[in-house]
C-alpha cells in the first residue's frame, strides 16, 4: 500500500512538485478552507490535530483523536469536499516535561497518546523525543495500534536538543543514523523504516508574540546533500506560518516536502471575525465580540500564557491585552470553542440583516471579498473561509522549479 504522502515526497525530491502544507487547527472554517485549497491545487489535504488542542483528555478544544477525525470528515462531507484525498495527521507527539512526572512516566503517557491517534486512523504522525530510542518506542506503539500499519508515514526529529536556530548537516546525518539504528534495536524491521517520509529540521524561520522570522533565501542549502543517498526521505519544517510564497517555493527547492503551520490561519480567521463583528456593531448596535473573548481569557489565563517567559517582558496591562487578541502566537484560538453560541448568533444576525458592501470594504480587503463572492456559502462563513484561503495561498506558489 502506498500512502498519500509518498508521491509528494518523490516529486519534491525530483524537483518536479511542491511541498504540502500540514494544517494544524480545530477551527471548522480553517479545515474547510484547507480542504478546498487542496482540491483546487489537485493535492491531498494534510490536516493535523494540534498537540495542545486535541488529545485523549480532550485538550483545549474538547476533542479526542476520534472526535477530531469525525469533525474533519464531517466538514468535508457537509461542504462537498469529501472527494479530496485526506491525510489525517497528529503533530508534536512525544513526552512533555510535566511537574512531578519522571522521564519514563512521561514516555508512557506519550505512548498511550500515540496509540489513540493511530487507532483512530491517523496515518501521518510527527514525533519528537529526547533521543532516538524514545522516538522508536513511539513509532512501535503506532505500528502496533494502527488498523493498517502499511498506510502509516512517520516524521522524525533531526534535533533532539535544539542548539541554535538552524539544523547543521552533521546533526541531520547523525540523527538519521541514530534513528535507523534505534528502529533496528526496537525490533522495527526495514519495512517500518521505509515508512519514514520526512525529518523535521530547523531552517531559521519562525515567529513569536510580536515578530516573524522570515526565511533567509540567501543562506546556502547545506542539508540537501545529506539526503543524497536517502531518496525516499525529504525534509519538513514546522512553524512555517506567515512566510511568503517566494520563501515557500525556495524551501521546496531545498527538498522540504512538508510545511507545518496553523496559528497564521487561525490568526487570519480571527482578523475576519473581528471585521465582521465591527460590521455587526454598525448594523445591530451589538458589542464587539472581542469583549466576550477578553472576559473568557481573563477568567482562564493559563491558555494564553499569562506566565509565559516569551511575553513576561511586556509588563503593562495594555501590552498584554494587545497580545491576547493580536499576538502572532494566536493563543486566543484556544478560547473560540467556548464562544460558539455568541459566534453562531452573530452569523445568524448578519445573514438576516445583510452586510452592506461599503461597510465590508471598511474592514476587509477587496481580495478577501472577491474570493468570498466565489464561494457557495452563507456570506459570513464565505468571508471567514476566504480570509483563511488568502493566508494559506503562499503555500501554493505558482512556480516551484
Amino acid at each position: 500500500m502506498t500512502d498519500l504522502l509518498t508521491p509528494i515526497v518523490r516529486a519534491v525530491r525530483q524537483q518536479i512538485g511542491q511541498a504540502i502544507p500540514a494544517v494544524a487547527s480545530v477551527l471548522p472554517d480553517v479545515i474547510a478552507a484547507a480542504l478546498r485549497q487542496a482540491r483546487d491545487h489537485d493535492m491531498p489535504a494534510l490536516i493535523e490535530a494540534p498537540a495542545d488542542e486535541v488529545n485523549r483528555f480532550g485538550g483545549s478544544s474538547g476533542l479526542t483523536p476520534d472526535g477530531f477525525a469525525a469533525l474533519v470528515r464531517g466538514i468535508a462531507a457537509s461542504q462537498n469536499l469529501d472527494r479530496v484525498p485526506l491525510i489525517l495527521g497528529a503533530a508534536g507527539l512525544g513526552p512533555l516535561p510535566t511537574a512531578g512526572l519522571g522521564r519514563e512516566a512521561a514516555l508512557l503517557r506519550a505512548e498511550r497518546e500515540v496509540m489513540d491517534f493511530a487507532a483512530a486512523g491517523f496515518t501521518r504522525l510527527q514525533f519528537h523525543g529526547p533521543d532516538a530510542e524514545s522516538v522508536a518506542r513511539l513509532v512501535a506503539a503506532a505500528e502496533a495500534s494502527a488498523p493498517a500499519p502499511a498506510a502509516l508515514c512517520h516524521a522524525l526529529p533531526a534535533d533532539f536538543v535544539p542548539d541554535g536556530d538552524v539544523t547543521t548537516p552533521e546533526t541531520l546525518a547523525r540523527a538519521l543514523d541514530l534513528h535507523e539504528a534505534a528502529f533496528a534495536g526496537a525490533g522495527l524491521g526495514p519495512a517500518v523504516w521505509r515508512r519514514v517520509r520526512t525529518v523535521v529540521v530547523r531552517l531559521g524561520l519562525g515567529y513569536g508574540p510580536t515578530y516573524v522570522e522570515r526565511f533567509d533565501m540567501e543562506q546556502p542549502d547545506l542539508l540537501s546533500a545529506v539526503l543524497q543517498d536517502r531518496d525516499r526521505i525529504a525534509l519538513e519544517v514546522r512553524g512555517a506560518d506567515y512566510q511568503t510564497a517566494s520563501a515557500c517555493a525556495d524551501l521546496t527547492r531545498r527538498n522540504v516536502a512538508v510545511l507545518g503551520l496553523g496559528p497564521a490561519l487561525s490568526f487570519a480567521w480571527r482578523e475576519a471575525l473581528y471585521a465582521l463583528s465591527h460590521v455587526h456593531g454598525w448594523t445591530s448596535g451589538s458589542a464587539h465580540v472581542s469583549e466576550r473573548m477578553e472576559a473568557l481569557m481573563l477568567a482562564d489565563p493559563a491558555a494564553w500564557g499569562a506566565d509565559d517567559p516569551a511575553t513576561a517582558h511586556l509588563a503593562t496591562d495594555a501590552q498584554q491585552r494587545m497580545l491576547r487578541h493580536f499576538g502572532f502566537l494566536d493563543r486566543i484560538r484556544h478560547y473560540w470553542p467556548r464562544a460558539r453560541p455568541e459566534l453562531e448568533a452573530m452569523a445568524d444576525d448578519l445573514q438576516a440583516s445583510g452586510m452592506p458592501y461599503p461597510l465590508l470594504l471598511q474592514y476587509l480587503p477587496p481580495e478577501t471579498l472577491g474570493r468570498a463572492a466565489r464561494l457557495d456559502l452563507p456570506p459570513a462563513q464565505a468571508i471567514l473561509q476566504a480570509q483563511v484561503e488568502q493566508a494559506l495561498a503562499p503555500c501554493y506558489p505558482e512556480e516551484i522549479c
